[in-house]
C-alpha cells in the first residue's frame, strides 16, 4: 500500500470515530489503523481492490470456540489482599515464561517503585490459559484477566456484536460517498466486527475492577488500539474524577496512527507519558489534541550506552512479530549465511511467538545460522551487528555497543530509528551487507552518533507525579 492511501485511511478513521452516528466504530479494530507497515496495512488493501478476506472468519470462529471451552464456565477472580488501591496499572503478558515479576514488566517496568498502593492487572495475550499464567506470578496482589468471560456474558457480547453488525450494514447500504462506502463495506465483514467481542470483554473486566477498588489513577499503554479508546471514553464518563495516563513507549515514525488520526479530546488520556525527547517531539507535532499534556518520564529500560564493541563476525537478526517480516528476514539470513561462512548469524524471533508459529515443518539451515533460544542479553553480548526492520528491540542493541543495520525490504519505510541519520546503516541485499562490513574504521569513528541518538530516544525513569 502506498503512503497516500494509508493517509486516506487515517482520515476516514478520524471521520468515523469523531461522528456520533458511527458510535460502533470505537469497538471495532478496523476503525483504528495502527501504523504504516505491511503487517497492518494488509487489512485495508481490499478497500482498493477486489481482495476477499471472509475465508479467514471461519478459522477465527473455530479458534474462538476452541479457546472458549477452558474458561467460559469460570468466574473471573478479582480478589487481592490489598484493599486500598491508589493506582491501577494495566499491562500485557505476551509470552510464556518460567516466572513473572512486575519488576521485569515489558511495558511498565519500574512503575511499581515510583508509585505506592499499586495494583497490576494483566491482559493474557499468550497461547496459555490465564490460570496457567497466574501460577507463575511472584506478587500476590496481581490480577490476570481471563481470556474469556462467563458464558452468559459471552452470549451478551455476541448479541451486542450482532446488533453492531446490523447497524454498520445499514450505514454501508445508505452511504453515497465511494471511499466511505468501501471503508464501511470492509469494516462490516464478520472478521472485523467480531473484534468488538474481545474489546467489550476487556472493558467490562476493567470496569468491574475500578468499581471494586476505586483507584484514583489508571495507567494504560498508548498505541492507538480500540480497547484503549473504549476505556478512555467509558471510564472517564462513568468516573468523573478518575485520572487516566497513557504510556507511549514504542518507536514512532511519522505515519503512526496515533500521529495521523485527529480525534476529539475524549479519545485521549488525561496525560500522555513517553520515554524520551524524540517521541515527545513527534507527539507534540502530530494531530493529537494540543490541550493534552505530553510529559517525558523516561523508562526503566534505559541503560547508559556503552562504547562500540570490539569487532566480531557475529550478526543478530531481529525481525518484527508479523509473518511477512519474519519470512523476508529469514530469506535474507539464509543468503547471508551461505555467502558469509566466516560469520555467525543469530536469528531471534519476537518473544510473543515461537518457531512453530512461522515454520510448520522442521527447517534445515546452514551451520552458521541459528534460531536463538537464548536470553536476549546473551545474544546482545555475543553480537557486533544487529539487522532490524520494524522491531523496537533494536533500541536495546544501541545501548550495548552494537552497530544497527536496517534491512530495507518493504515498499514502506518501517525503520523504527529513522531519526538516526547515519551512513552504512541500511542494506537491500546480501551484496550491500558485504560492502558495509568492510568499513571498520567508519563504525569506530561514528558510533558517537548512535550513543547520542539513544540518549535522545530513552531517558531514565523519573518521578511520575
Amino acid at each position: 500500500m502506498i503512503r497516500k492511501k494509508y493517509i486516506s485511511i487515517c482520515h476516514l478513521s478520524s471521520f468515523f470515530l469523531n461522528n456520533k452516528k458511527y458510535w460502533y466504530s470505537k469497538y471495532i479494530n478496523f476503525f483504528h489503523p495502527i501504523k504504516f507497515h505491511p503487517a497492518h496495512t494488509k487489512f485495508y488493501e481490499s478497500i482498493y481492490s477486489n481482495q476477499n478476506r471472509n475465508e479467514s472468519f471461519l478459522k477465527k470462529l473455530f479458534n474462538y470456540i476452541k479457546n472458549s471451552i477452558v474458561e467460559i464456565f469460570l468466574f473471573q477472580n478479582y480478589y487481592i489482599k490489598k484493599k486500598k488501591i491508589q493506582n491501577c496499572i494495566v499491562s500485557n503478558i505476551i509470552s510464556d515464561e518460567i516466572k513473572y515479576n512486575i519488576s521485569d514488566d515489558l511495558y511498565f517496568r519500574g512503575f511499581n517503585d515510583k508509585l505506592t498502593k499499586s495494583l497490576f492487572v494483566y491482559r493474557n495475550i499468550t497461547a496459555k490459559t490465564s490460570q496457567h499464567i497466574k501460577k507463575k506470578i511472584i506478587q500476590k496482589n496481581t490480577i490476570v484477566l481471563n481470556k474469556k468471560s462467563f458464558f452468559l456474558l459471552e452470549l451478551y457480547y455476541i448479541l451486542f456484536v450482532i446488533y453492531i453488525l446490523v447497524e454498520i450494514k445499514i450505514d454501508y447500504f445508505k452511504e453515497k460517498n465511494k471511499k466511505k462506502k468501501n471503508f464501511l463495506k470492509e469494516a462490516s465483514k464478520l472478521i472485523n466486527v467480531g473484534s468488538a467481542i474481545a474489546n467489550l470483554r476487556f472493558y467490562y473486566k476493567i470496569l468491574t475492577l475500578v468499581e471494586k477498588y476505586k483507584p484514583k489513577n489508571i495507567f494504560i499503554t498508548f498505541e492507538g488500539n480500540a480497547w484503549e479508546k473504549i476505556l478512555l471514553i467509558k471510564l472517564r464518563k462513568k468516573f468523573k474524577n478518575i485520572n487516566i495516563s497513557g504510556y507511549q513507549f514504542a518507536a514512532l515514525n511519522y505515519d503512526h496512527g496515533i500521529l495521523q488520526i485527529g480525534l476529539k479530546k475524549n479519545y485521549y488520556p488525561n496525560q500522555i507519558l513517553t520515554v524520551g525527547k524524540i517521541n515527545s517531539e513527534l507527539l507534540k507535532n502530530s494531530k493529537i489534541d494540543k490541550s493534552i499534556p505530553i510529559k517525558v518520564i523516561g523508562t526503566d529500560k534505559y541503560n547508559k550506552p556503552l562504547s562500540l564493541k570490539k569487532f566480531d563476525k557475529v550478526c543478530l537478526i531481529l525481525p518484527g512479530e508479523n509473518k511477512y517480516e519474519v519470512y523476508k528476514f529469514y530469506e535474507l539470513a539464509l543468503k547471508l549465511a551461505k555467502k558469509n561462512k566466516e560469520f555467525e548469524f543469530i536469528f531471534r524471533l519476537h518473544p510473543q511467538r515461537d518457531a512453530t508459529y512461522y515454520f510448520k515443518k522442521k527447517i534445515d539451515h546452514p551451520f552458521n545460522l541459528k534460531i536463538s533460544n537464548n536470553s536476549f542479553n546473551r545474544d546482545l553480548k555475543k553480537s557486533f551487528f544487529a539487522i532490524y526492520g520494524g522491531s523496537t528491540a533494536i533500541i536495546n542493541c544501541l545501548s550495548k555497543g552494537l552497530w544497527p543495520i536496517y534491512y530495507d525490504c518493504n515498499k514502506n519505510n518501517v525503520d523504527v530509528i529513522f531519526k538516526l541519520k547515519l551512513k552504512n546503516k541500511s542494506i537491500k541485499n546480501v551484496n550491500e551487507f558485504k560492502n558495509l562490513i568492510k568499513n571498520k574504521s567508519f563504525f569506530k569513528y561514528n558510533y558517537y552518533k548512535v550513543k547520542k541518538f539513544y540518549n535522545d530516544y530513552y531517558s531514565p525513569l523519573q518521578k511520575i507525579f
